[in-house]
């Protein structure tokens, strides 16, 4: 049985980050199978940079902008041919500017960010709704069959019961014949009885069973429909290039219907575009 995993890579630094989503040997939180027991259940190709190259980008044109807004600034005070009133006003225009400048950046830096970030957790859920539906409901079915429930009408063994009494005179045979034929007559009651509780206890499992079928088929249709409203909230700079629950065909005319939202425009998109072939997961 696999250790299941969602992959995301970044197509403008190549980085990808690898998200372990179940293992059906439970190999632990922080823990991994080795890579030919590993199964990917969905891998999404992002059309920009991983959240730490996007940072350190942002860094690197933050720095530009100081150093920019800092020589702007030292021109108007280098400039003899305006007064001290007029570079002091001129100075001071540069750098609101520049402050209108960063907090638009700032805001849009976060955007930025949180796409990423949305991305990155789409592809953990859709991976994880998938585990449940491949290999979750399977487990737990064969948890519950693994268990022993107590059903109706099932008794537990009392152990001995108390010692038997003084003896009976020898000479007295009726009252040991009457005591004989009542506790055989007892007995034939406590089988007949019986024969209706054992009746009861199967039907019992019966109905359980059945519940139990129905519960899992409700929660298999709960991640099923979890599914389909993941897909309608796709990112849309997010591709799904693998999907173990969507074949190649399918996965192509998703991306398909995803160029087509991305570019406004309508009908088929031509074949000549498809750069790149997802790939269906393993069984």
């Amino acid at each position: 049985m696999p250790c299941c995993i969602s992959i995301i890579r970044w197509s403008e630094c190549q980085h990808s980050m690898l998200l372990k989503v179940g293992c059906t040997v439970d190999c632990g939180d922080k823990e991994l199978c080795a890579p030919e027991e590993q199964q990917t259940m969905v891998r999404t190709l992002h059309r920009g940079l991983c959240e730490d190259c996007h940072t350190r980008r942002l860094m690197k044109a933050a720095e530009a902008r100081a150093e920019g807004r800092e020589a702007l600034v030292a021109a108007v005070h280098a400039n003899m041919r305006l007064t001290d009133g007029e570079r002091g006003q001129r100075a001071w225009a540069a750098r609101s500017r520049k402050e209108l400048e960063e907090r638009l950046e700032a805001e849009n830096r976060a955007d930025q960010v949180n796409e990423i970030r949305f991305a990155r957790d789409w592809t953990y859920e859709y991976g994880m709704t998938v585990f449940k539906i491949r290999h979750g409901v399977a487990r737990e079915m064969a948890g519950e069959s693994g268990q022993h429930q107590p059903q109706a009408g099932e008794r537990r063994d009392a152990g001995p019961g108390p010692g038997p009494g003084p003896e009976a005179d020898g000479d007295d045979n009726e009252e040991e014949d009457d005591e004989e034929g009542v506790r055989s007559s007892a007995e034939e009651q406590s089988s007949e009885e019986e024969q209706p509780s054992s009746s009861f206890s199967s039907g019992e499992e019966e109905q359980s069973s059945k519940d139990g079928e129905s519960g899992r088929v409700d929660q298999r249709n709960m991640l099923q429909d979890h599914i389909l409203r993941m897909r309608t909230t796709l990112p849309w700079n997010l591709n799904v290039m693998r999907d173990a629950l969507r074949t190649n065909q399918e996965l192509l005319e998703a991306l398909d219907e995803q160029r087509e939202r991305r570019s406004g425009q309508t009908g088929t998109t031509s074949s000549g575009t498809r750069n790149t072939v997802p790939s269906t997961g393993r069984a």
